[in-house]
């Protein structure tokens, strides 16, 4: 158990702290801890989170400076990379019962690009080499709502490509993915963690896609 400075010493760059719902506003959840201390839980990694939680757990990003405002208000310390004492209360989706091309909820539009990770793209080039992941073993196309989006879940080292919606289908079938994930957040270790310079495709699953 952590004073919020304490934290910022651990964590410069900020925790990833437990939330009530999926809403980008939702509460910080607190626990209570069997002497009566009011803790927020937080991890230093999506990894430690996943492990502790089940990668379905809500969270909030929180830079030091907004953890020590939410331990002030709720009169509360960090619990910092903790594993709980319950089972993960958000497992993974079993994306086997999901439509293979899940898209956006219902209530909002549908984006009319896509942004997905690929390789450094020279200007003008007719050839993009798209990034996959593994994804319970199977290669799997990243596609990301917005910019911002992408760069939330990949890291701001991420090199993309903007993709027309209505050809997501033709992207996955000349990339050779098998299945696509939703704006999903990579674990710190499957990220770049710094610019990539080189133009190659050569540490890239599946085939390059023409633009």
């Amino acid at each position: 158990m952590l004073t919020s400075a304490e934290v910022g010493d651990f964590a410069p760059d900020g925790v990833l702290a437990l939330t009530v719902g999926r809403e980008p506003d939702s509460a910080i959840e607190l626990w209570e801890l069997s002497a009566g201390q009011r803790v927020v839980v937080c991890y230093s990694t999506f990894t430690a989170l996943a492990a502790s939680c089940g990668t379905g757990q809500p969270f909030r990003r929180l830079d030091p400076t907004e953890l020590a405002e939410v331990c002030e208000v709720s009169r509360a310390q960090a619990l910092l990379d903790e594993v709980l004492p319950v089972p993960p209360r958000y497992p993974e989706l079993d994306t086997a019962e999901q439509p293979d091309l899940p898209l956006l909820d219902e209530a909002t539009d549908e984006p009319e690009l896509l942004y997905i990770p690929s390789r450094p793209t020279k200007p003008g080039a007719d050839v993009v080499a798209i990034e996959l992941q593994l994804h319970r073993r199977r290669p799997t196309l990243l596609a990301f709502t917005t910019a911002q989006a992408l760069e939330a879940g990949c890291g701001p080292h991420q090199p993309y490509v903007a993709v027309p919606a209505e050809l997501l289908e033709t992207v996955m079938a000349e990339s050779s993915a098998e299945r696509v994930l939703f704006n999903p957040v990579l674990a710190e270790e499957s990220r770049h963690t710094a610019p990539l310079l080189d133009w190659s495709s050569k540490s890239v699953m599946g085939r390059g896609w023409r633009a």
